[in-house]
């Protein structure tokens, strides 16, 4: 097994290539991207975007590298998996300080996600030779007949920003699982975690080429679904973007897609509800990950009857929220993921206090 080191910094070898991190030159043709890093609030590197002409060739390689990948018996598939969960759990602390680097989530969400992602692949890789094994089925008269499972071949993975990591590997661990070769694009907003994982998945002994990472916008994702060594597509991300891929998944061949968009969810307290249960559940759904997600509960409805005592104890538990540098472990709150967001977070806030009734609370925001 090859040894495992976490990288430190966010400013060099963003693509995953061959079994190894890489900084690829910018192509006269190609694009950058600035790499923010939330916590610091700064621009610490330029990364190269992938052309098509880039994600092409990861592709052809990924289908290249795929069948010998495909053809070991899931058993021992499963090990590698197994292997894989060991190594993320005996660098957990550190992969927590690069997820909360990259992402600007305070370093114990981080290290949760972290175990939870070791979790999936150890689940992977326990079912792997059971699910995977095929069935056999007697049939009338001497007959029988037999499935087989076989990988899908190159699986393209376009993943999320608010958990890079996490997102990165309940996409990349079944596939690996199932013997196919994977293809994946972070957000350019998060870019890093899933070259992390690379280093991770080599050194448990992952074959060379049959996990890759290219960096980019819109116009790569765009190159990954259209190309057709691409056999199945998994996204985490917008609804927009998400039907952007499926008419790209459509346009030369329909492959299958797996979509996980966004939402926005409703928070209901009755009046027959704990009070104090509920003010709890209420802010570990809109703080939880900066309120940077999903299935955060962005719209909190109240019975009129118990309006005023759930507003006011609400308030108070708001007050011990602790925002700050995330890697610091008394921070509840760490950084937004860029400047954009915070300001259309910024937005959303100055509208909901113009159109309440009453003052809510007092922006004290950290930097200002």
């Amino acid at each position: 097994m090859a040894p495992y080191t976490v990288h430190k910094s966010l400013d060099q070898g963003l693509y995953f290539l061959d079994g190894q991190r890489k900084t690829i030159e910018k192509p006269k043709y190609s694009r950058e991207f600035d790499v923010f890093e939330p916590r610091i609030g700064k621009v610490v590197a330029k990364c190269p975007i992938a052309p098509k002409e880039l994600v092409d060739r990861v592709c052809t390689d990924a289908k290249k590298a795929q069948p010998a990948w495909g053809k070991i018996v899931p058993m021992e598939r499963a090990k590698v998996l197994l292997k894989v969960a060991d190594i993320i759990r005996e660098n957990v602390d550190e992969l927590a300080v690069w997820e909360s680097k990259t992402n600007g989530k305070s370093v114990n969400e981080a290290r949760e996600d972290i175990l939870s992602s070791a979790d999936t692949f150890m689940f992977y890789g326990g079912i792997a030779p059971a699910v995977l094994k095929g069935d056999h089925f007697e049939l009338p008269d001497d007959r029988f007949c037999y499935t087989r499972c076989e990988p899908f071949g190159v699986v393209g993975c376009i993943g999320a920003w608010n958990y890079p990591f996490q997102t990165c590997v309940w996409k990349v661990a079944p596939a690996l699982a199932a013997g196919n070769a994977v293809v994946y694009k972070p957000s350019p907003f998060a870019p890093g975690s899933p070259v992390a994982l690379g280093e991770v998945l080599k050194a448990a002994g992952l074959p060379d080429g049959v996990y890759n990472v290219v960096q980019g916008d819109a116009e790569t994702g765009e190159a990954l679904c259209q190309n057709e060594d691409i056999r199945r597509v998994s996204f985490t991300g917008s609804v927009e973007t998400g039907k952007a891929i499926q008419r790209n998944c459509a346009l030369k061949n329909i492959k299958p897609v797996t979509l996980e968009l966004g939402g926005k969810s409703a928070f209901i307290v009755f009046e027959d509800a704990d009070i104090n249960e509920a003010v709890n559940a209420a802010i570990l759904a809109n703080f939880l990950n900066q309120g940077e997600v999903c299935t955060n509960a962005t719209r909190v409805f109240v019975q009129e009857s118990i309006v005023d005592e759930f507003v006011e104890k609400l308030k108070k538990e708001c007050d011990k929220v602790k925002v700050g540098d995330p890697l610091k472990g008394e921070n509840n709150v760490g950084a937004m993921i860029n400047e954009g967001h915070l300001n259309k977070v910024l937005g959303f806030v100055e509208s909901a206090v113009k159109e309440a009734s009453y003052e809510f609370a007092t922006l004290n925001l950290p930097f200002k």
